[in-house]
């Protein structure tokens, strides 16, 4: 196994030869271009050119790839692939991801199939909130990811990548916050640390949609992990309410996820996480991408502490 090199947009050659190695490219096929694919938070997201297609190639790099100086572990990109992996073998899911084309784990490497272009995040935060055609396929793939039985062994360990996420969404957002709120965000991330219930994406926001000609397509889980279904629905609530939609979206959306087959939830359960993803989205490292006067954003942060408070 050959230690892994670190990728830029700029290494045309070297991916050429990496993909040429791994066979993702043909002998006698040249790579025509290597592009960036999308302003992606953890990993380098590139997207390769050949004659005639084009791919998604992603490596986790042993950093967050939005901010250098915190440490990640790569090892999320082995947990990624499971979930690729898992998703493709259950057909009613599978047509809302793309495929797992390739896995490199000596270079940390996906290669994804290529759904298209997303739009920029202001575009995605309007749709969230206007498209009710893809709202309907999102919750249709949230209710049957989380049907899905499997044993937590069926994702690599993925300890490391979840204390990580538990600060900055749990921990250190609330650094300034009073005691109820820091006490209740810290009893929340306790139930996520736990790793018990269903499979979950773990990042179930526009960033992760993709909007297509054949609807709305799922990137990018790798934040995924076994825990409470409200956590995902969630923080879905939370960027459909910095989209447009009315306070009680998580009382809405869990509704929807029933009546979509999705198991029985806790409405206030989703209340509760939707304000952590507010909060850490206004007061955390991954700020919201889109402009806030300050009317707005003291509006959110009054309601993410009321539905934290639920």
């Amino acid at each position: 196994m050959t230690a892994p090199i670190w990728l830029t947009a700029a290494d045309t050659a070297l991916i050429a030869d990496r993909l040429c190695a791994l066979g993702w490219l043909a002998p006698d096929e040249a790579l025509t271009g290597v592009a960036s694919a999308g302003d992606g938070n953890l990993n380098l997201v590139l997207r390769v050119f050949a004659i005639g297609r084009s791919a998604i190639l992603k490596q986790a790099r042993p950093w967050v790839e939005k901010y250098p100086t915190i440490a990640a572990p790569v090892e999320r990109s082995a947990v990624e692939a499971s979930f690729y992996q898992l998703v493709r073998a259950a057909p009613a899911l599978a047509t809302f991801m793309p495929q797992l084309l390739g896995v490199d784990p000596a270079w940390h490497l996906l290669l994804l199939e290529d759904v298209g272009e997303q739009a920029d995040a202001a575009a995605l935060y309007r749709r969230a909130s206007a498209d009710a055609a893809a709202r309907t396929q999102l919750i249709a793939f949230l209710a049957g990811l989380h049907a899905l039985a499997l044993p937590l062994a069926a994702l690599p360990d993925n300890r490391a990548m979840l204390e990580l996420n538990h600060a900055h969404i749990f921990t250190l957002p609330f650094a300034g916050a009073d005691s109820d709120l820091t006490t209740t965000a810290a009893r929340l991330g306790q139930r996520y640390l736990l790793g018990v219930g269903p499979l979950l994406h773990g990042d179930f926001f526009p960033g992760a949609w993709v909007y297509g000609d054949d609807g709305v397509k799922v990137i990018d889980p790798e934040f995924c992990l076994f825990g409470p279904p409200e956590f995902d629905l969630g923080v879905m609530a939370a960027h459909l309410i910095v989209s447009g939609d009315p306070p009680e979206a998580p009382d809405h959306l869990g509704a929807a996820y029933q009546s979509a087959g999705g198991g029985a939830v806790d409405s206030a359960l989703i209340r509760r996480f939707a304000g952590i993803e507010l909060w850490r989205r206004l007061f955390g490292v991954a700020p919201l991408p889109v402009v806030l006067d300050h009317p707005r954003k003291d509006a959110l942060i009054a309601l993410a502490a009321r539905l934290i408070r639920a």
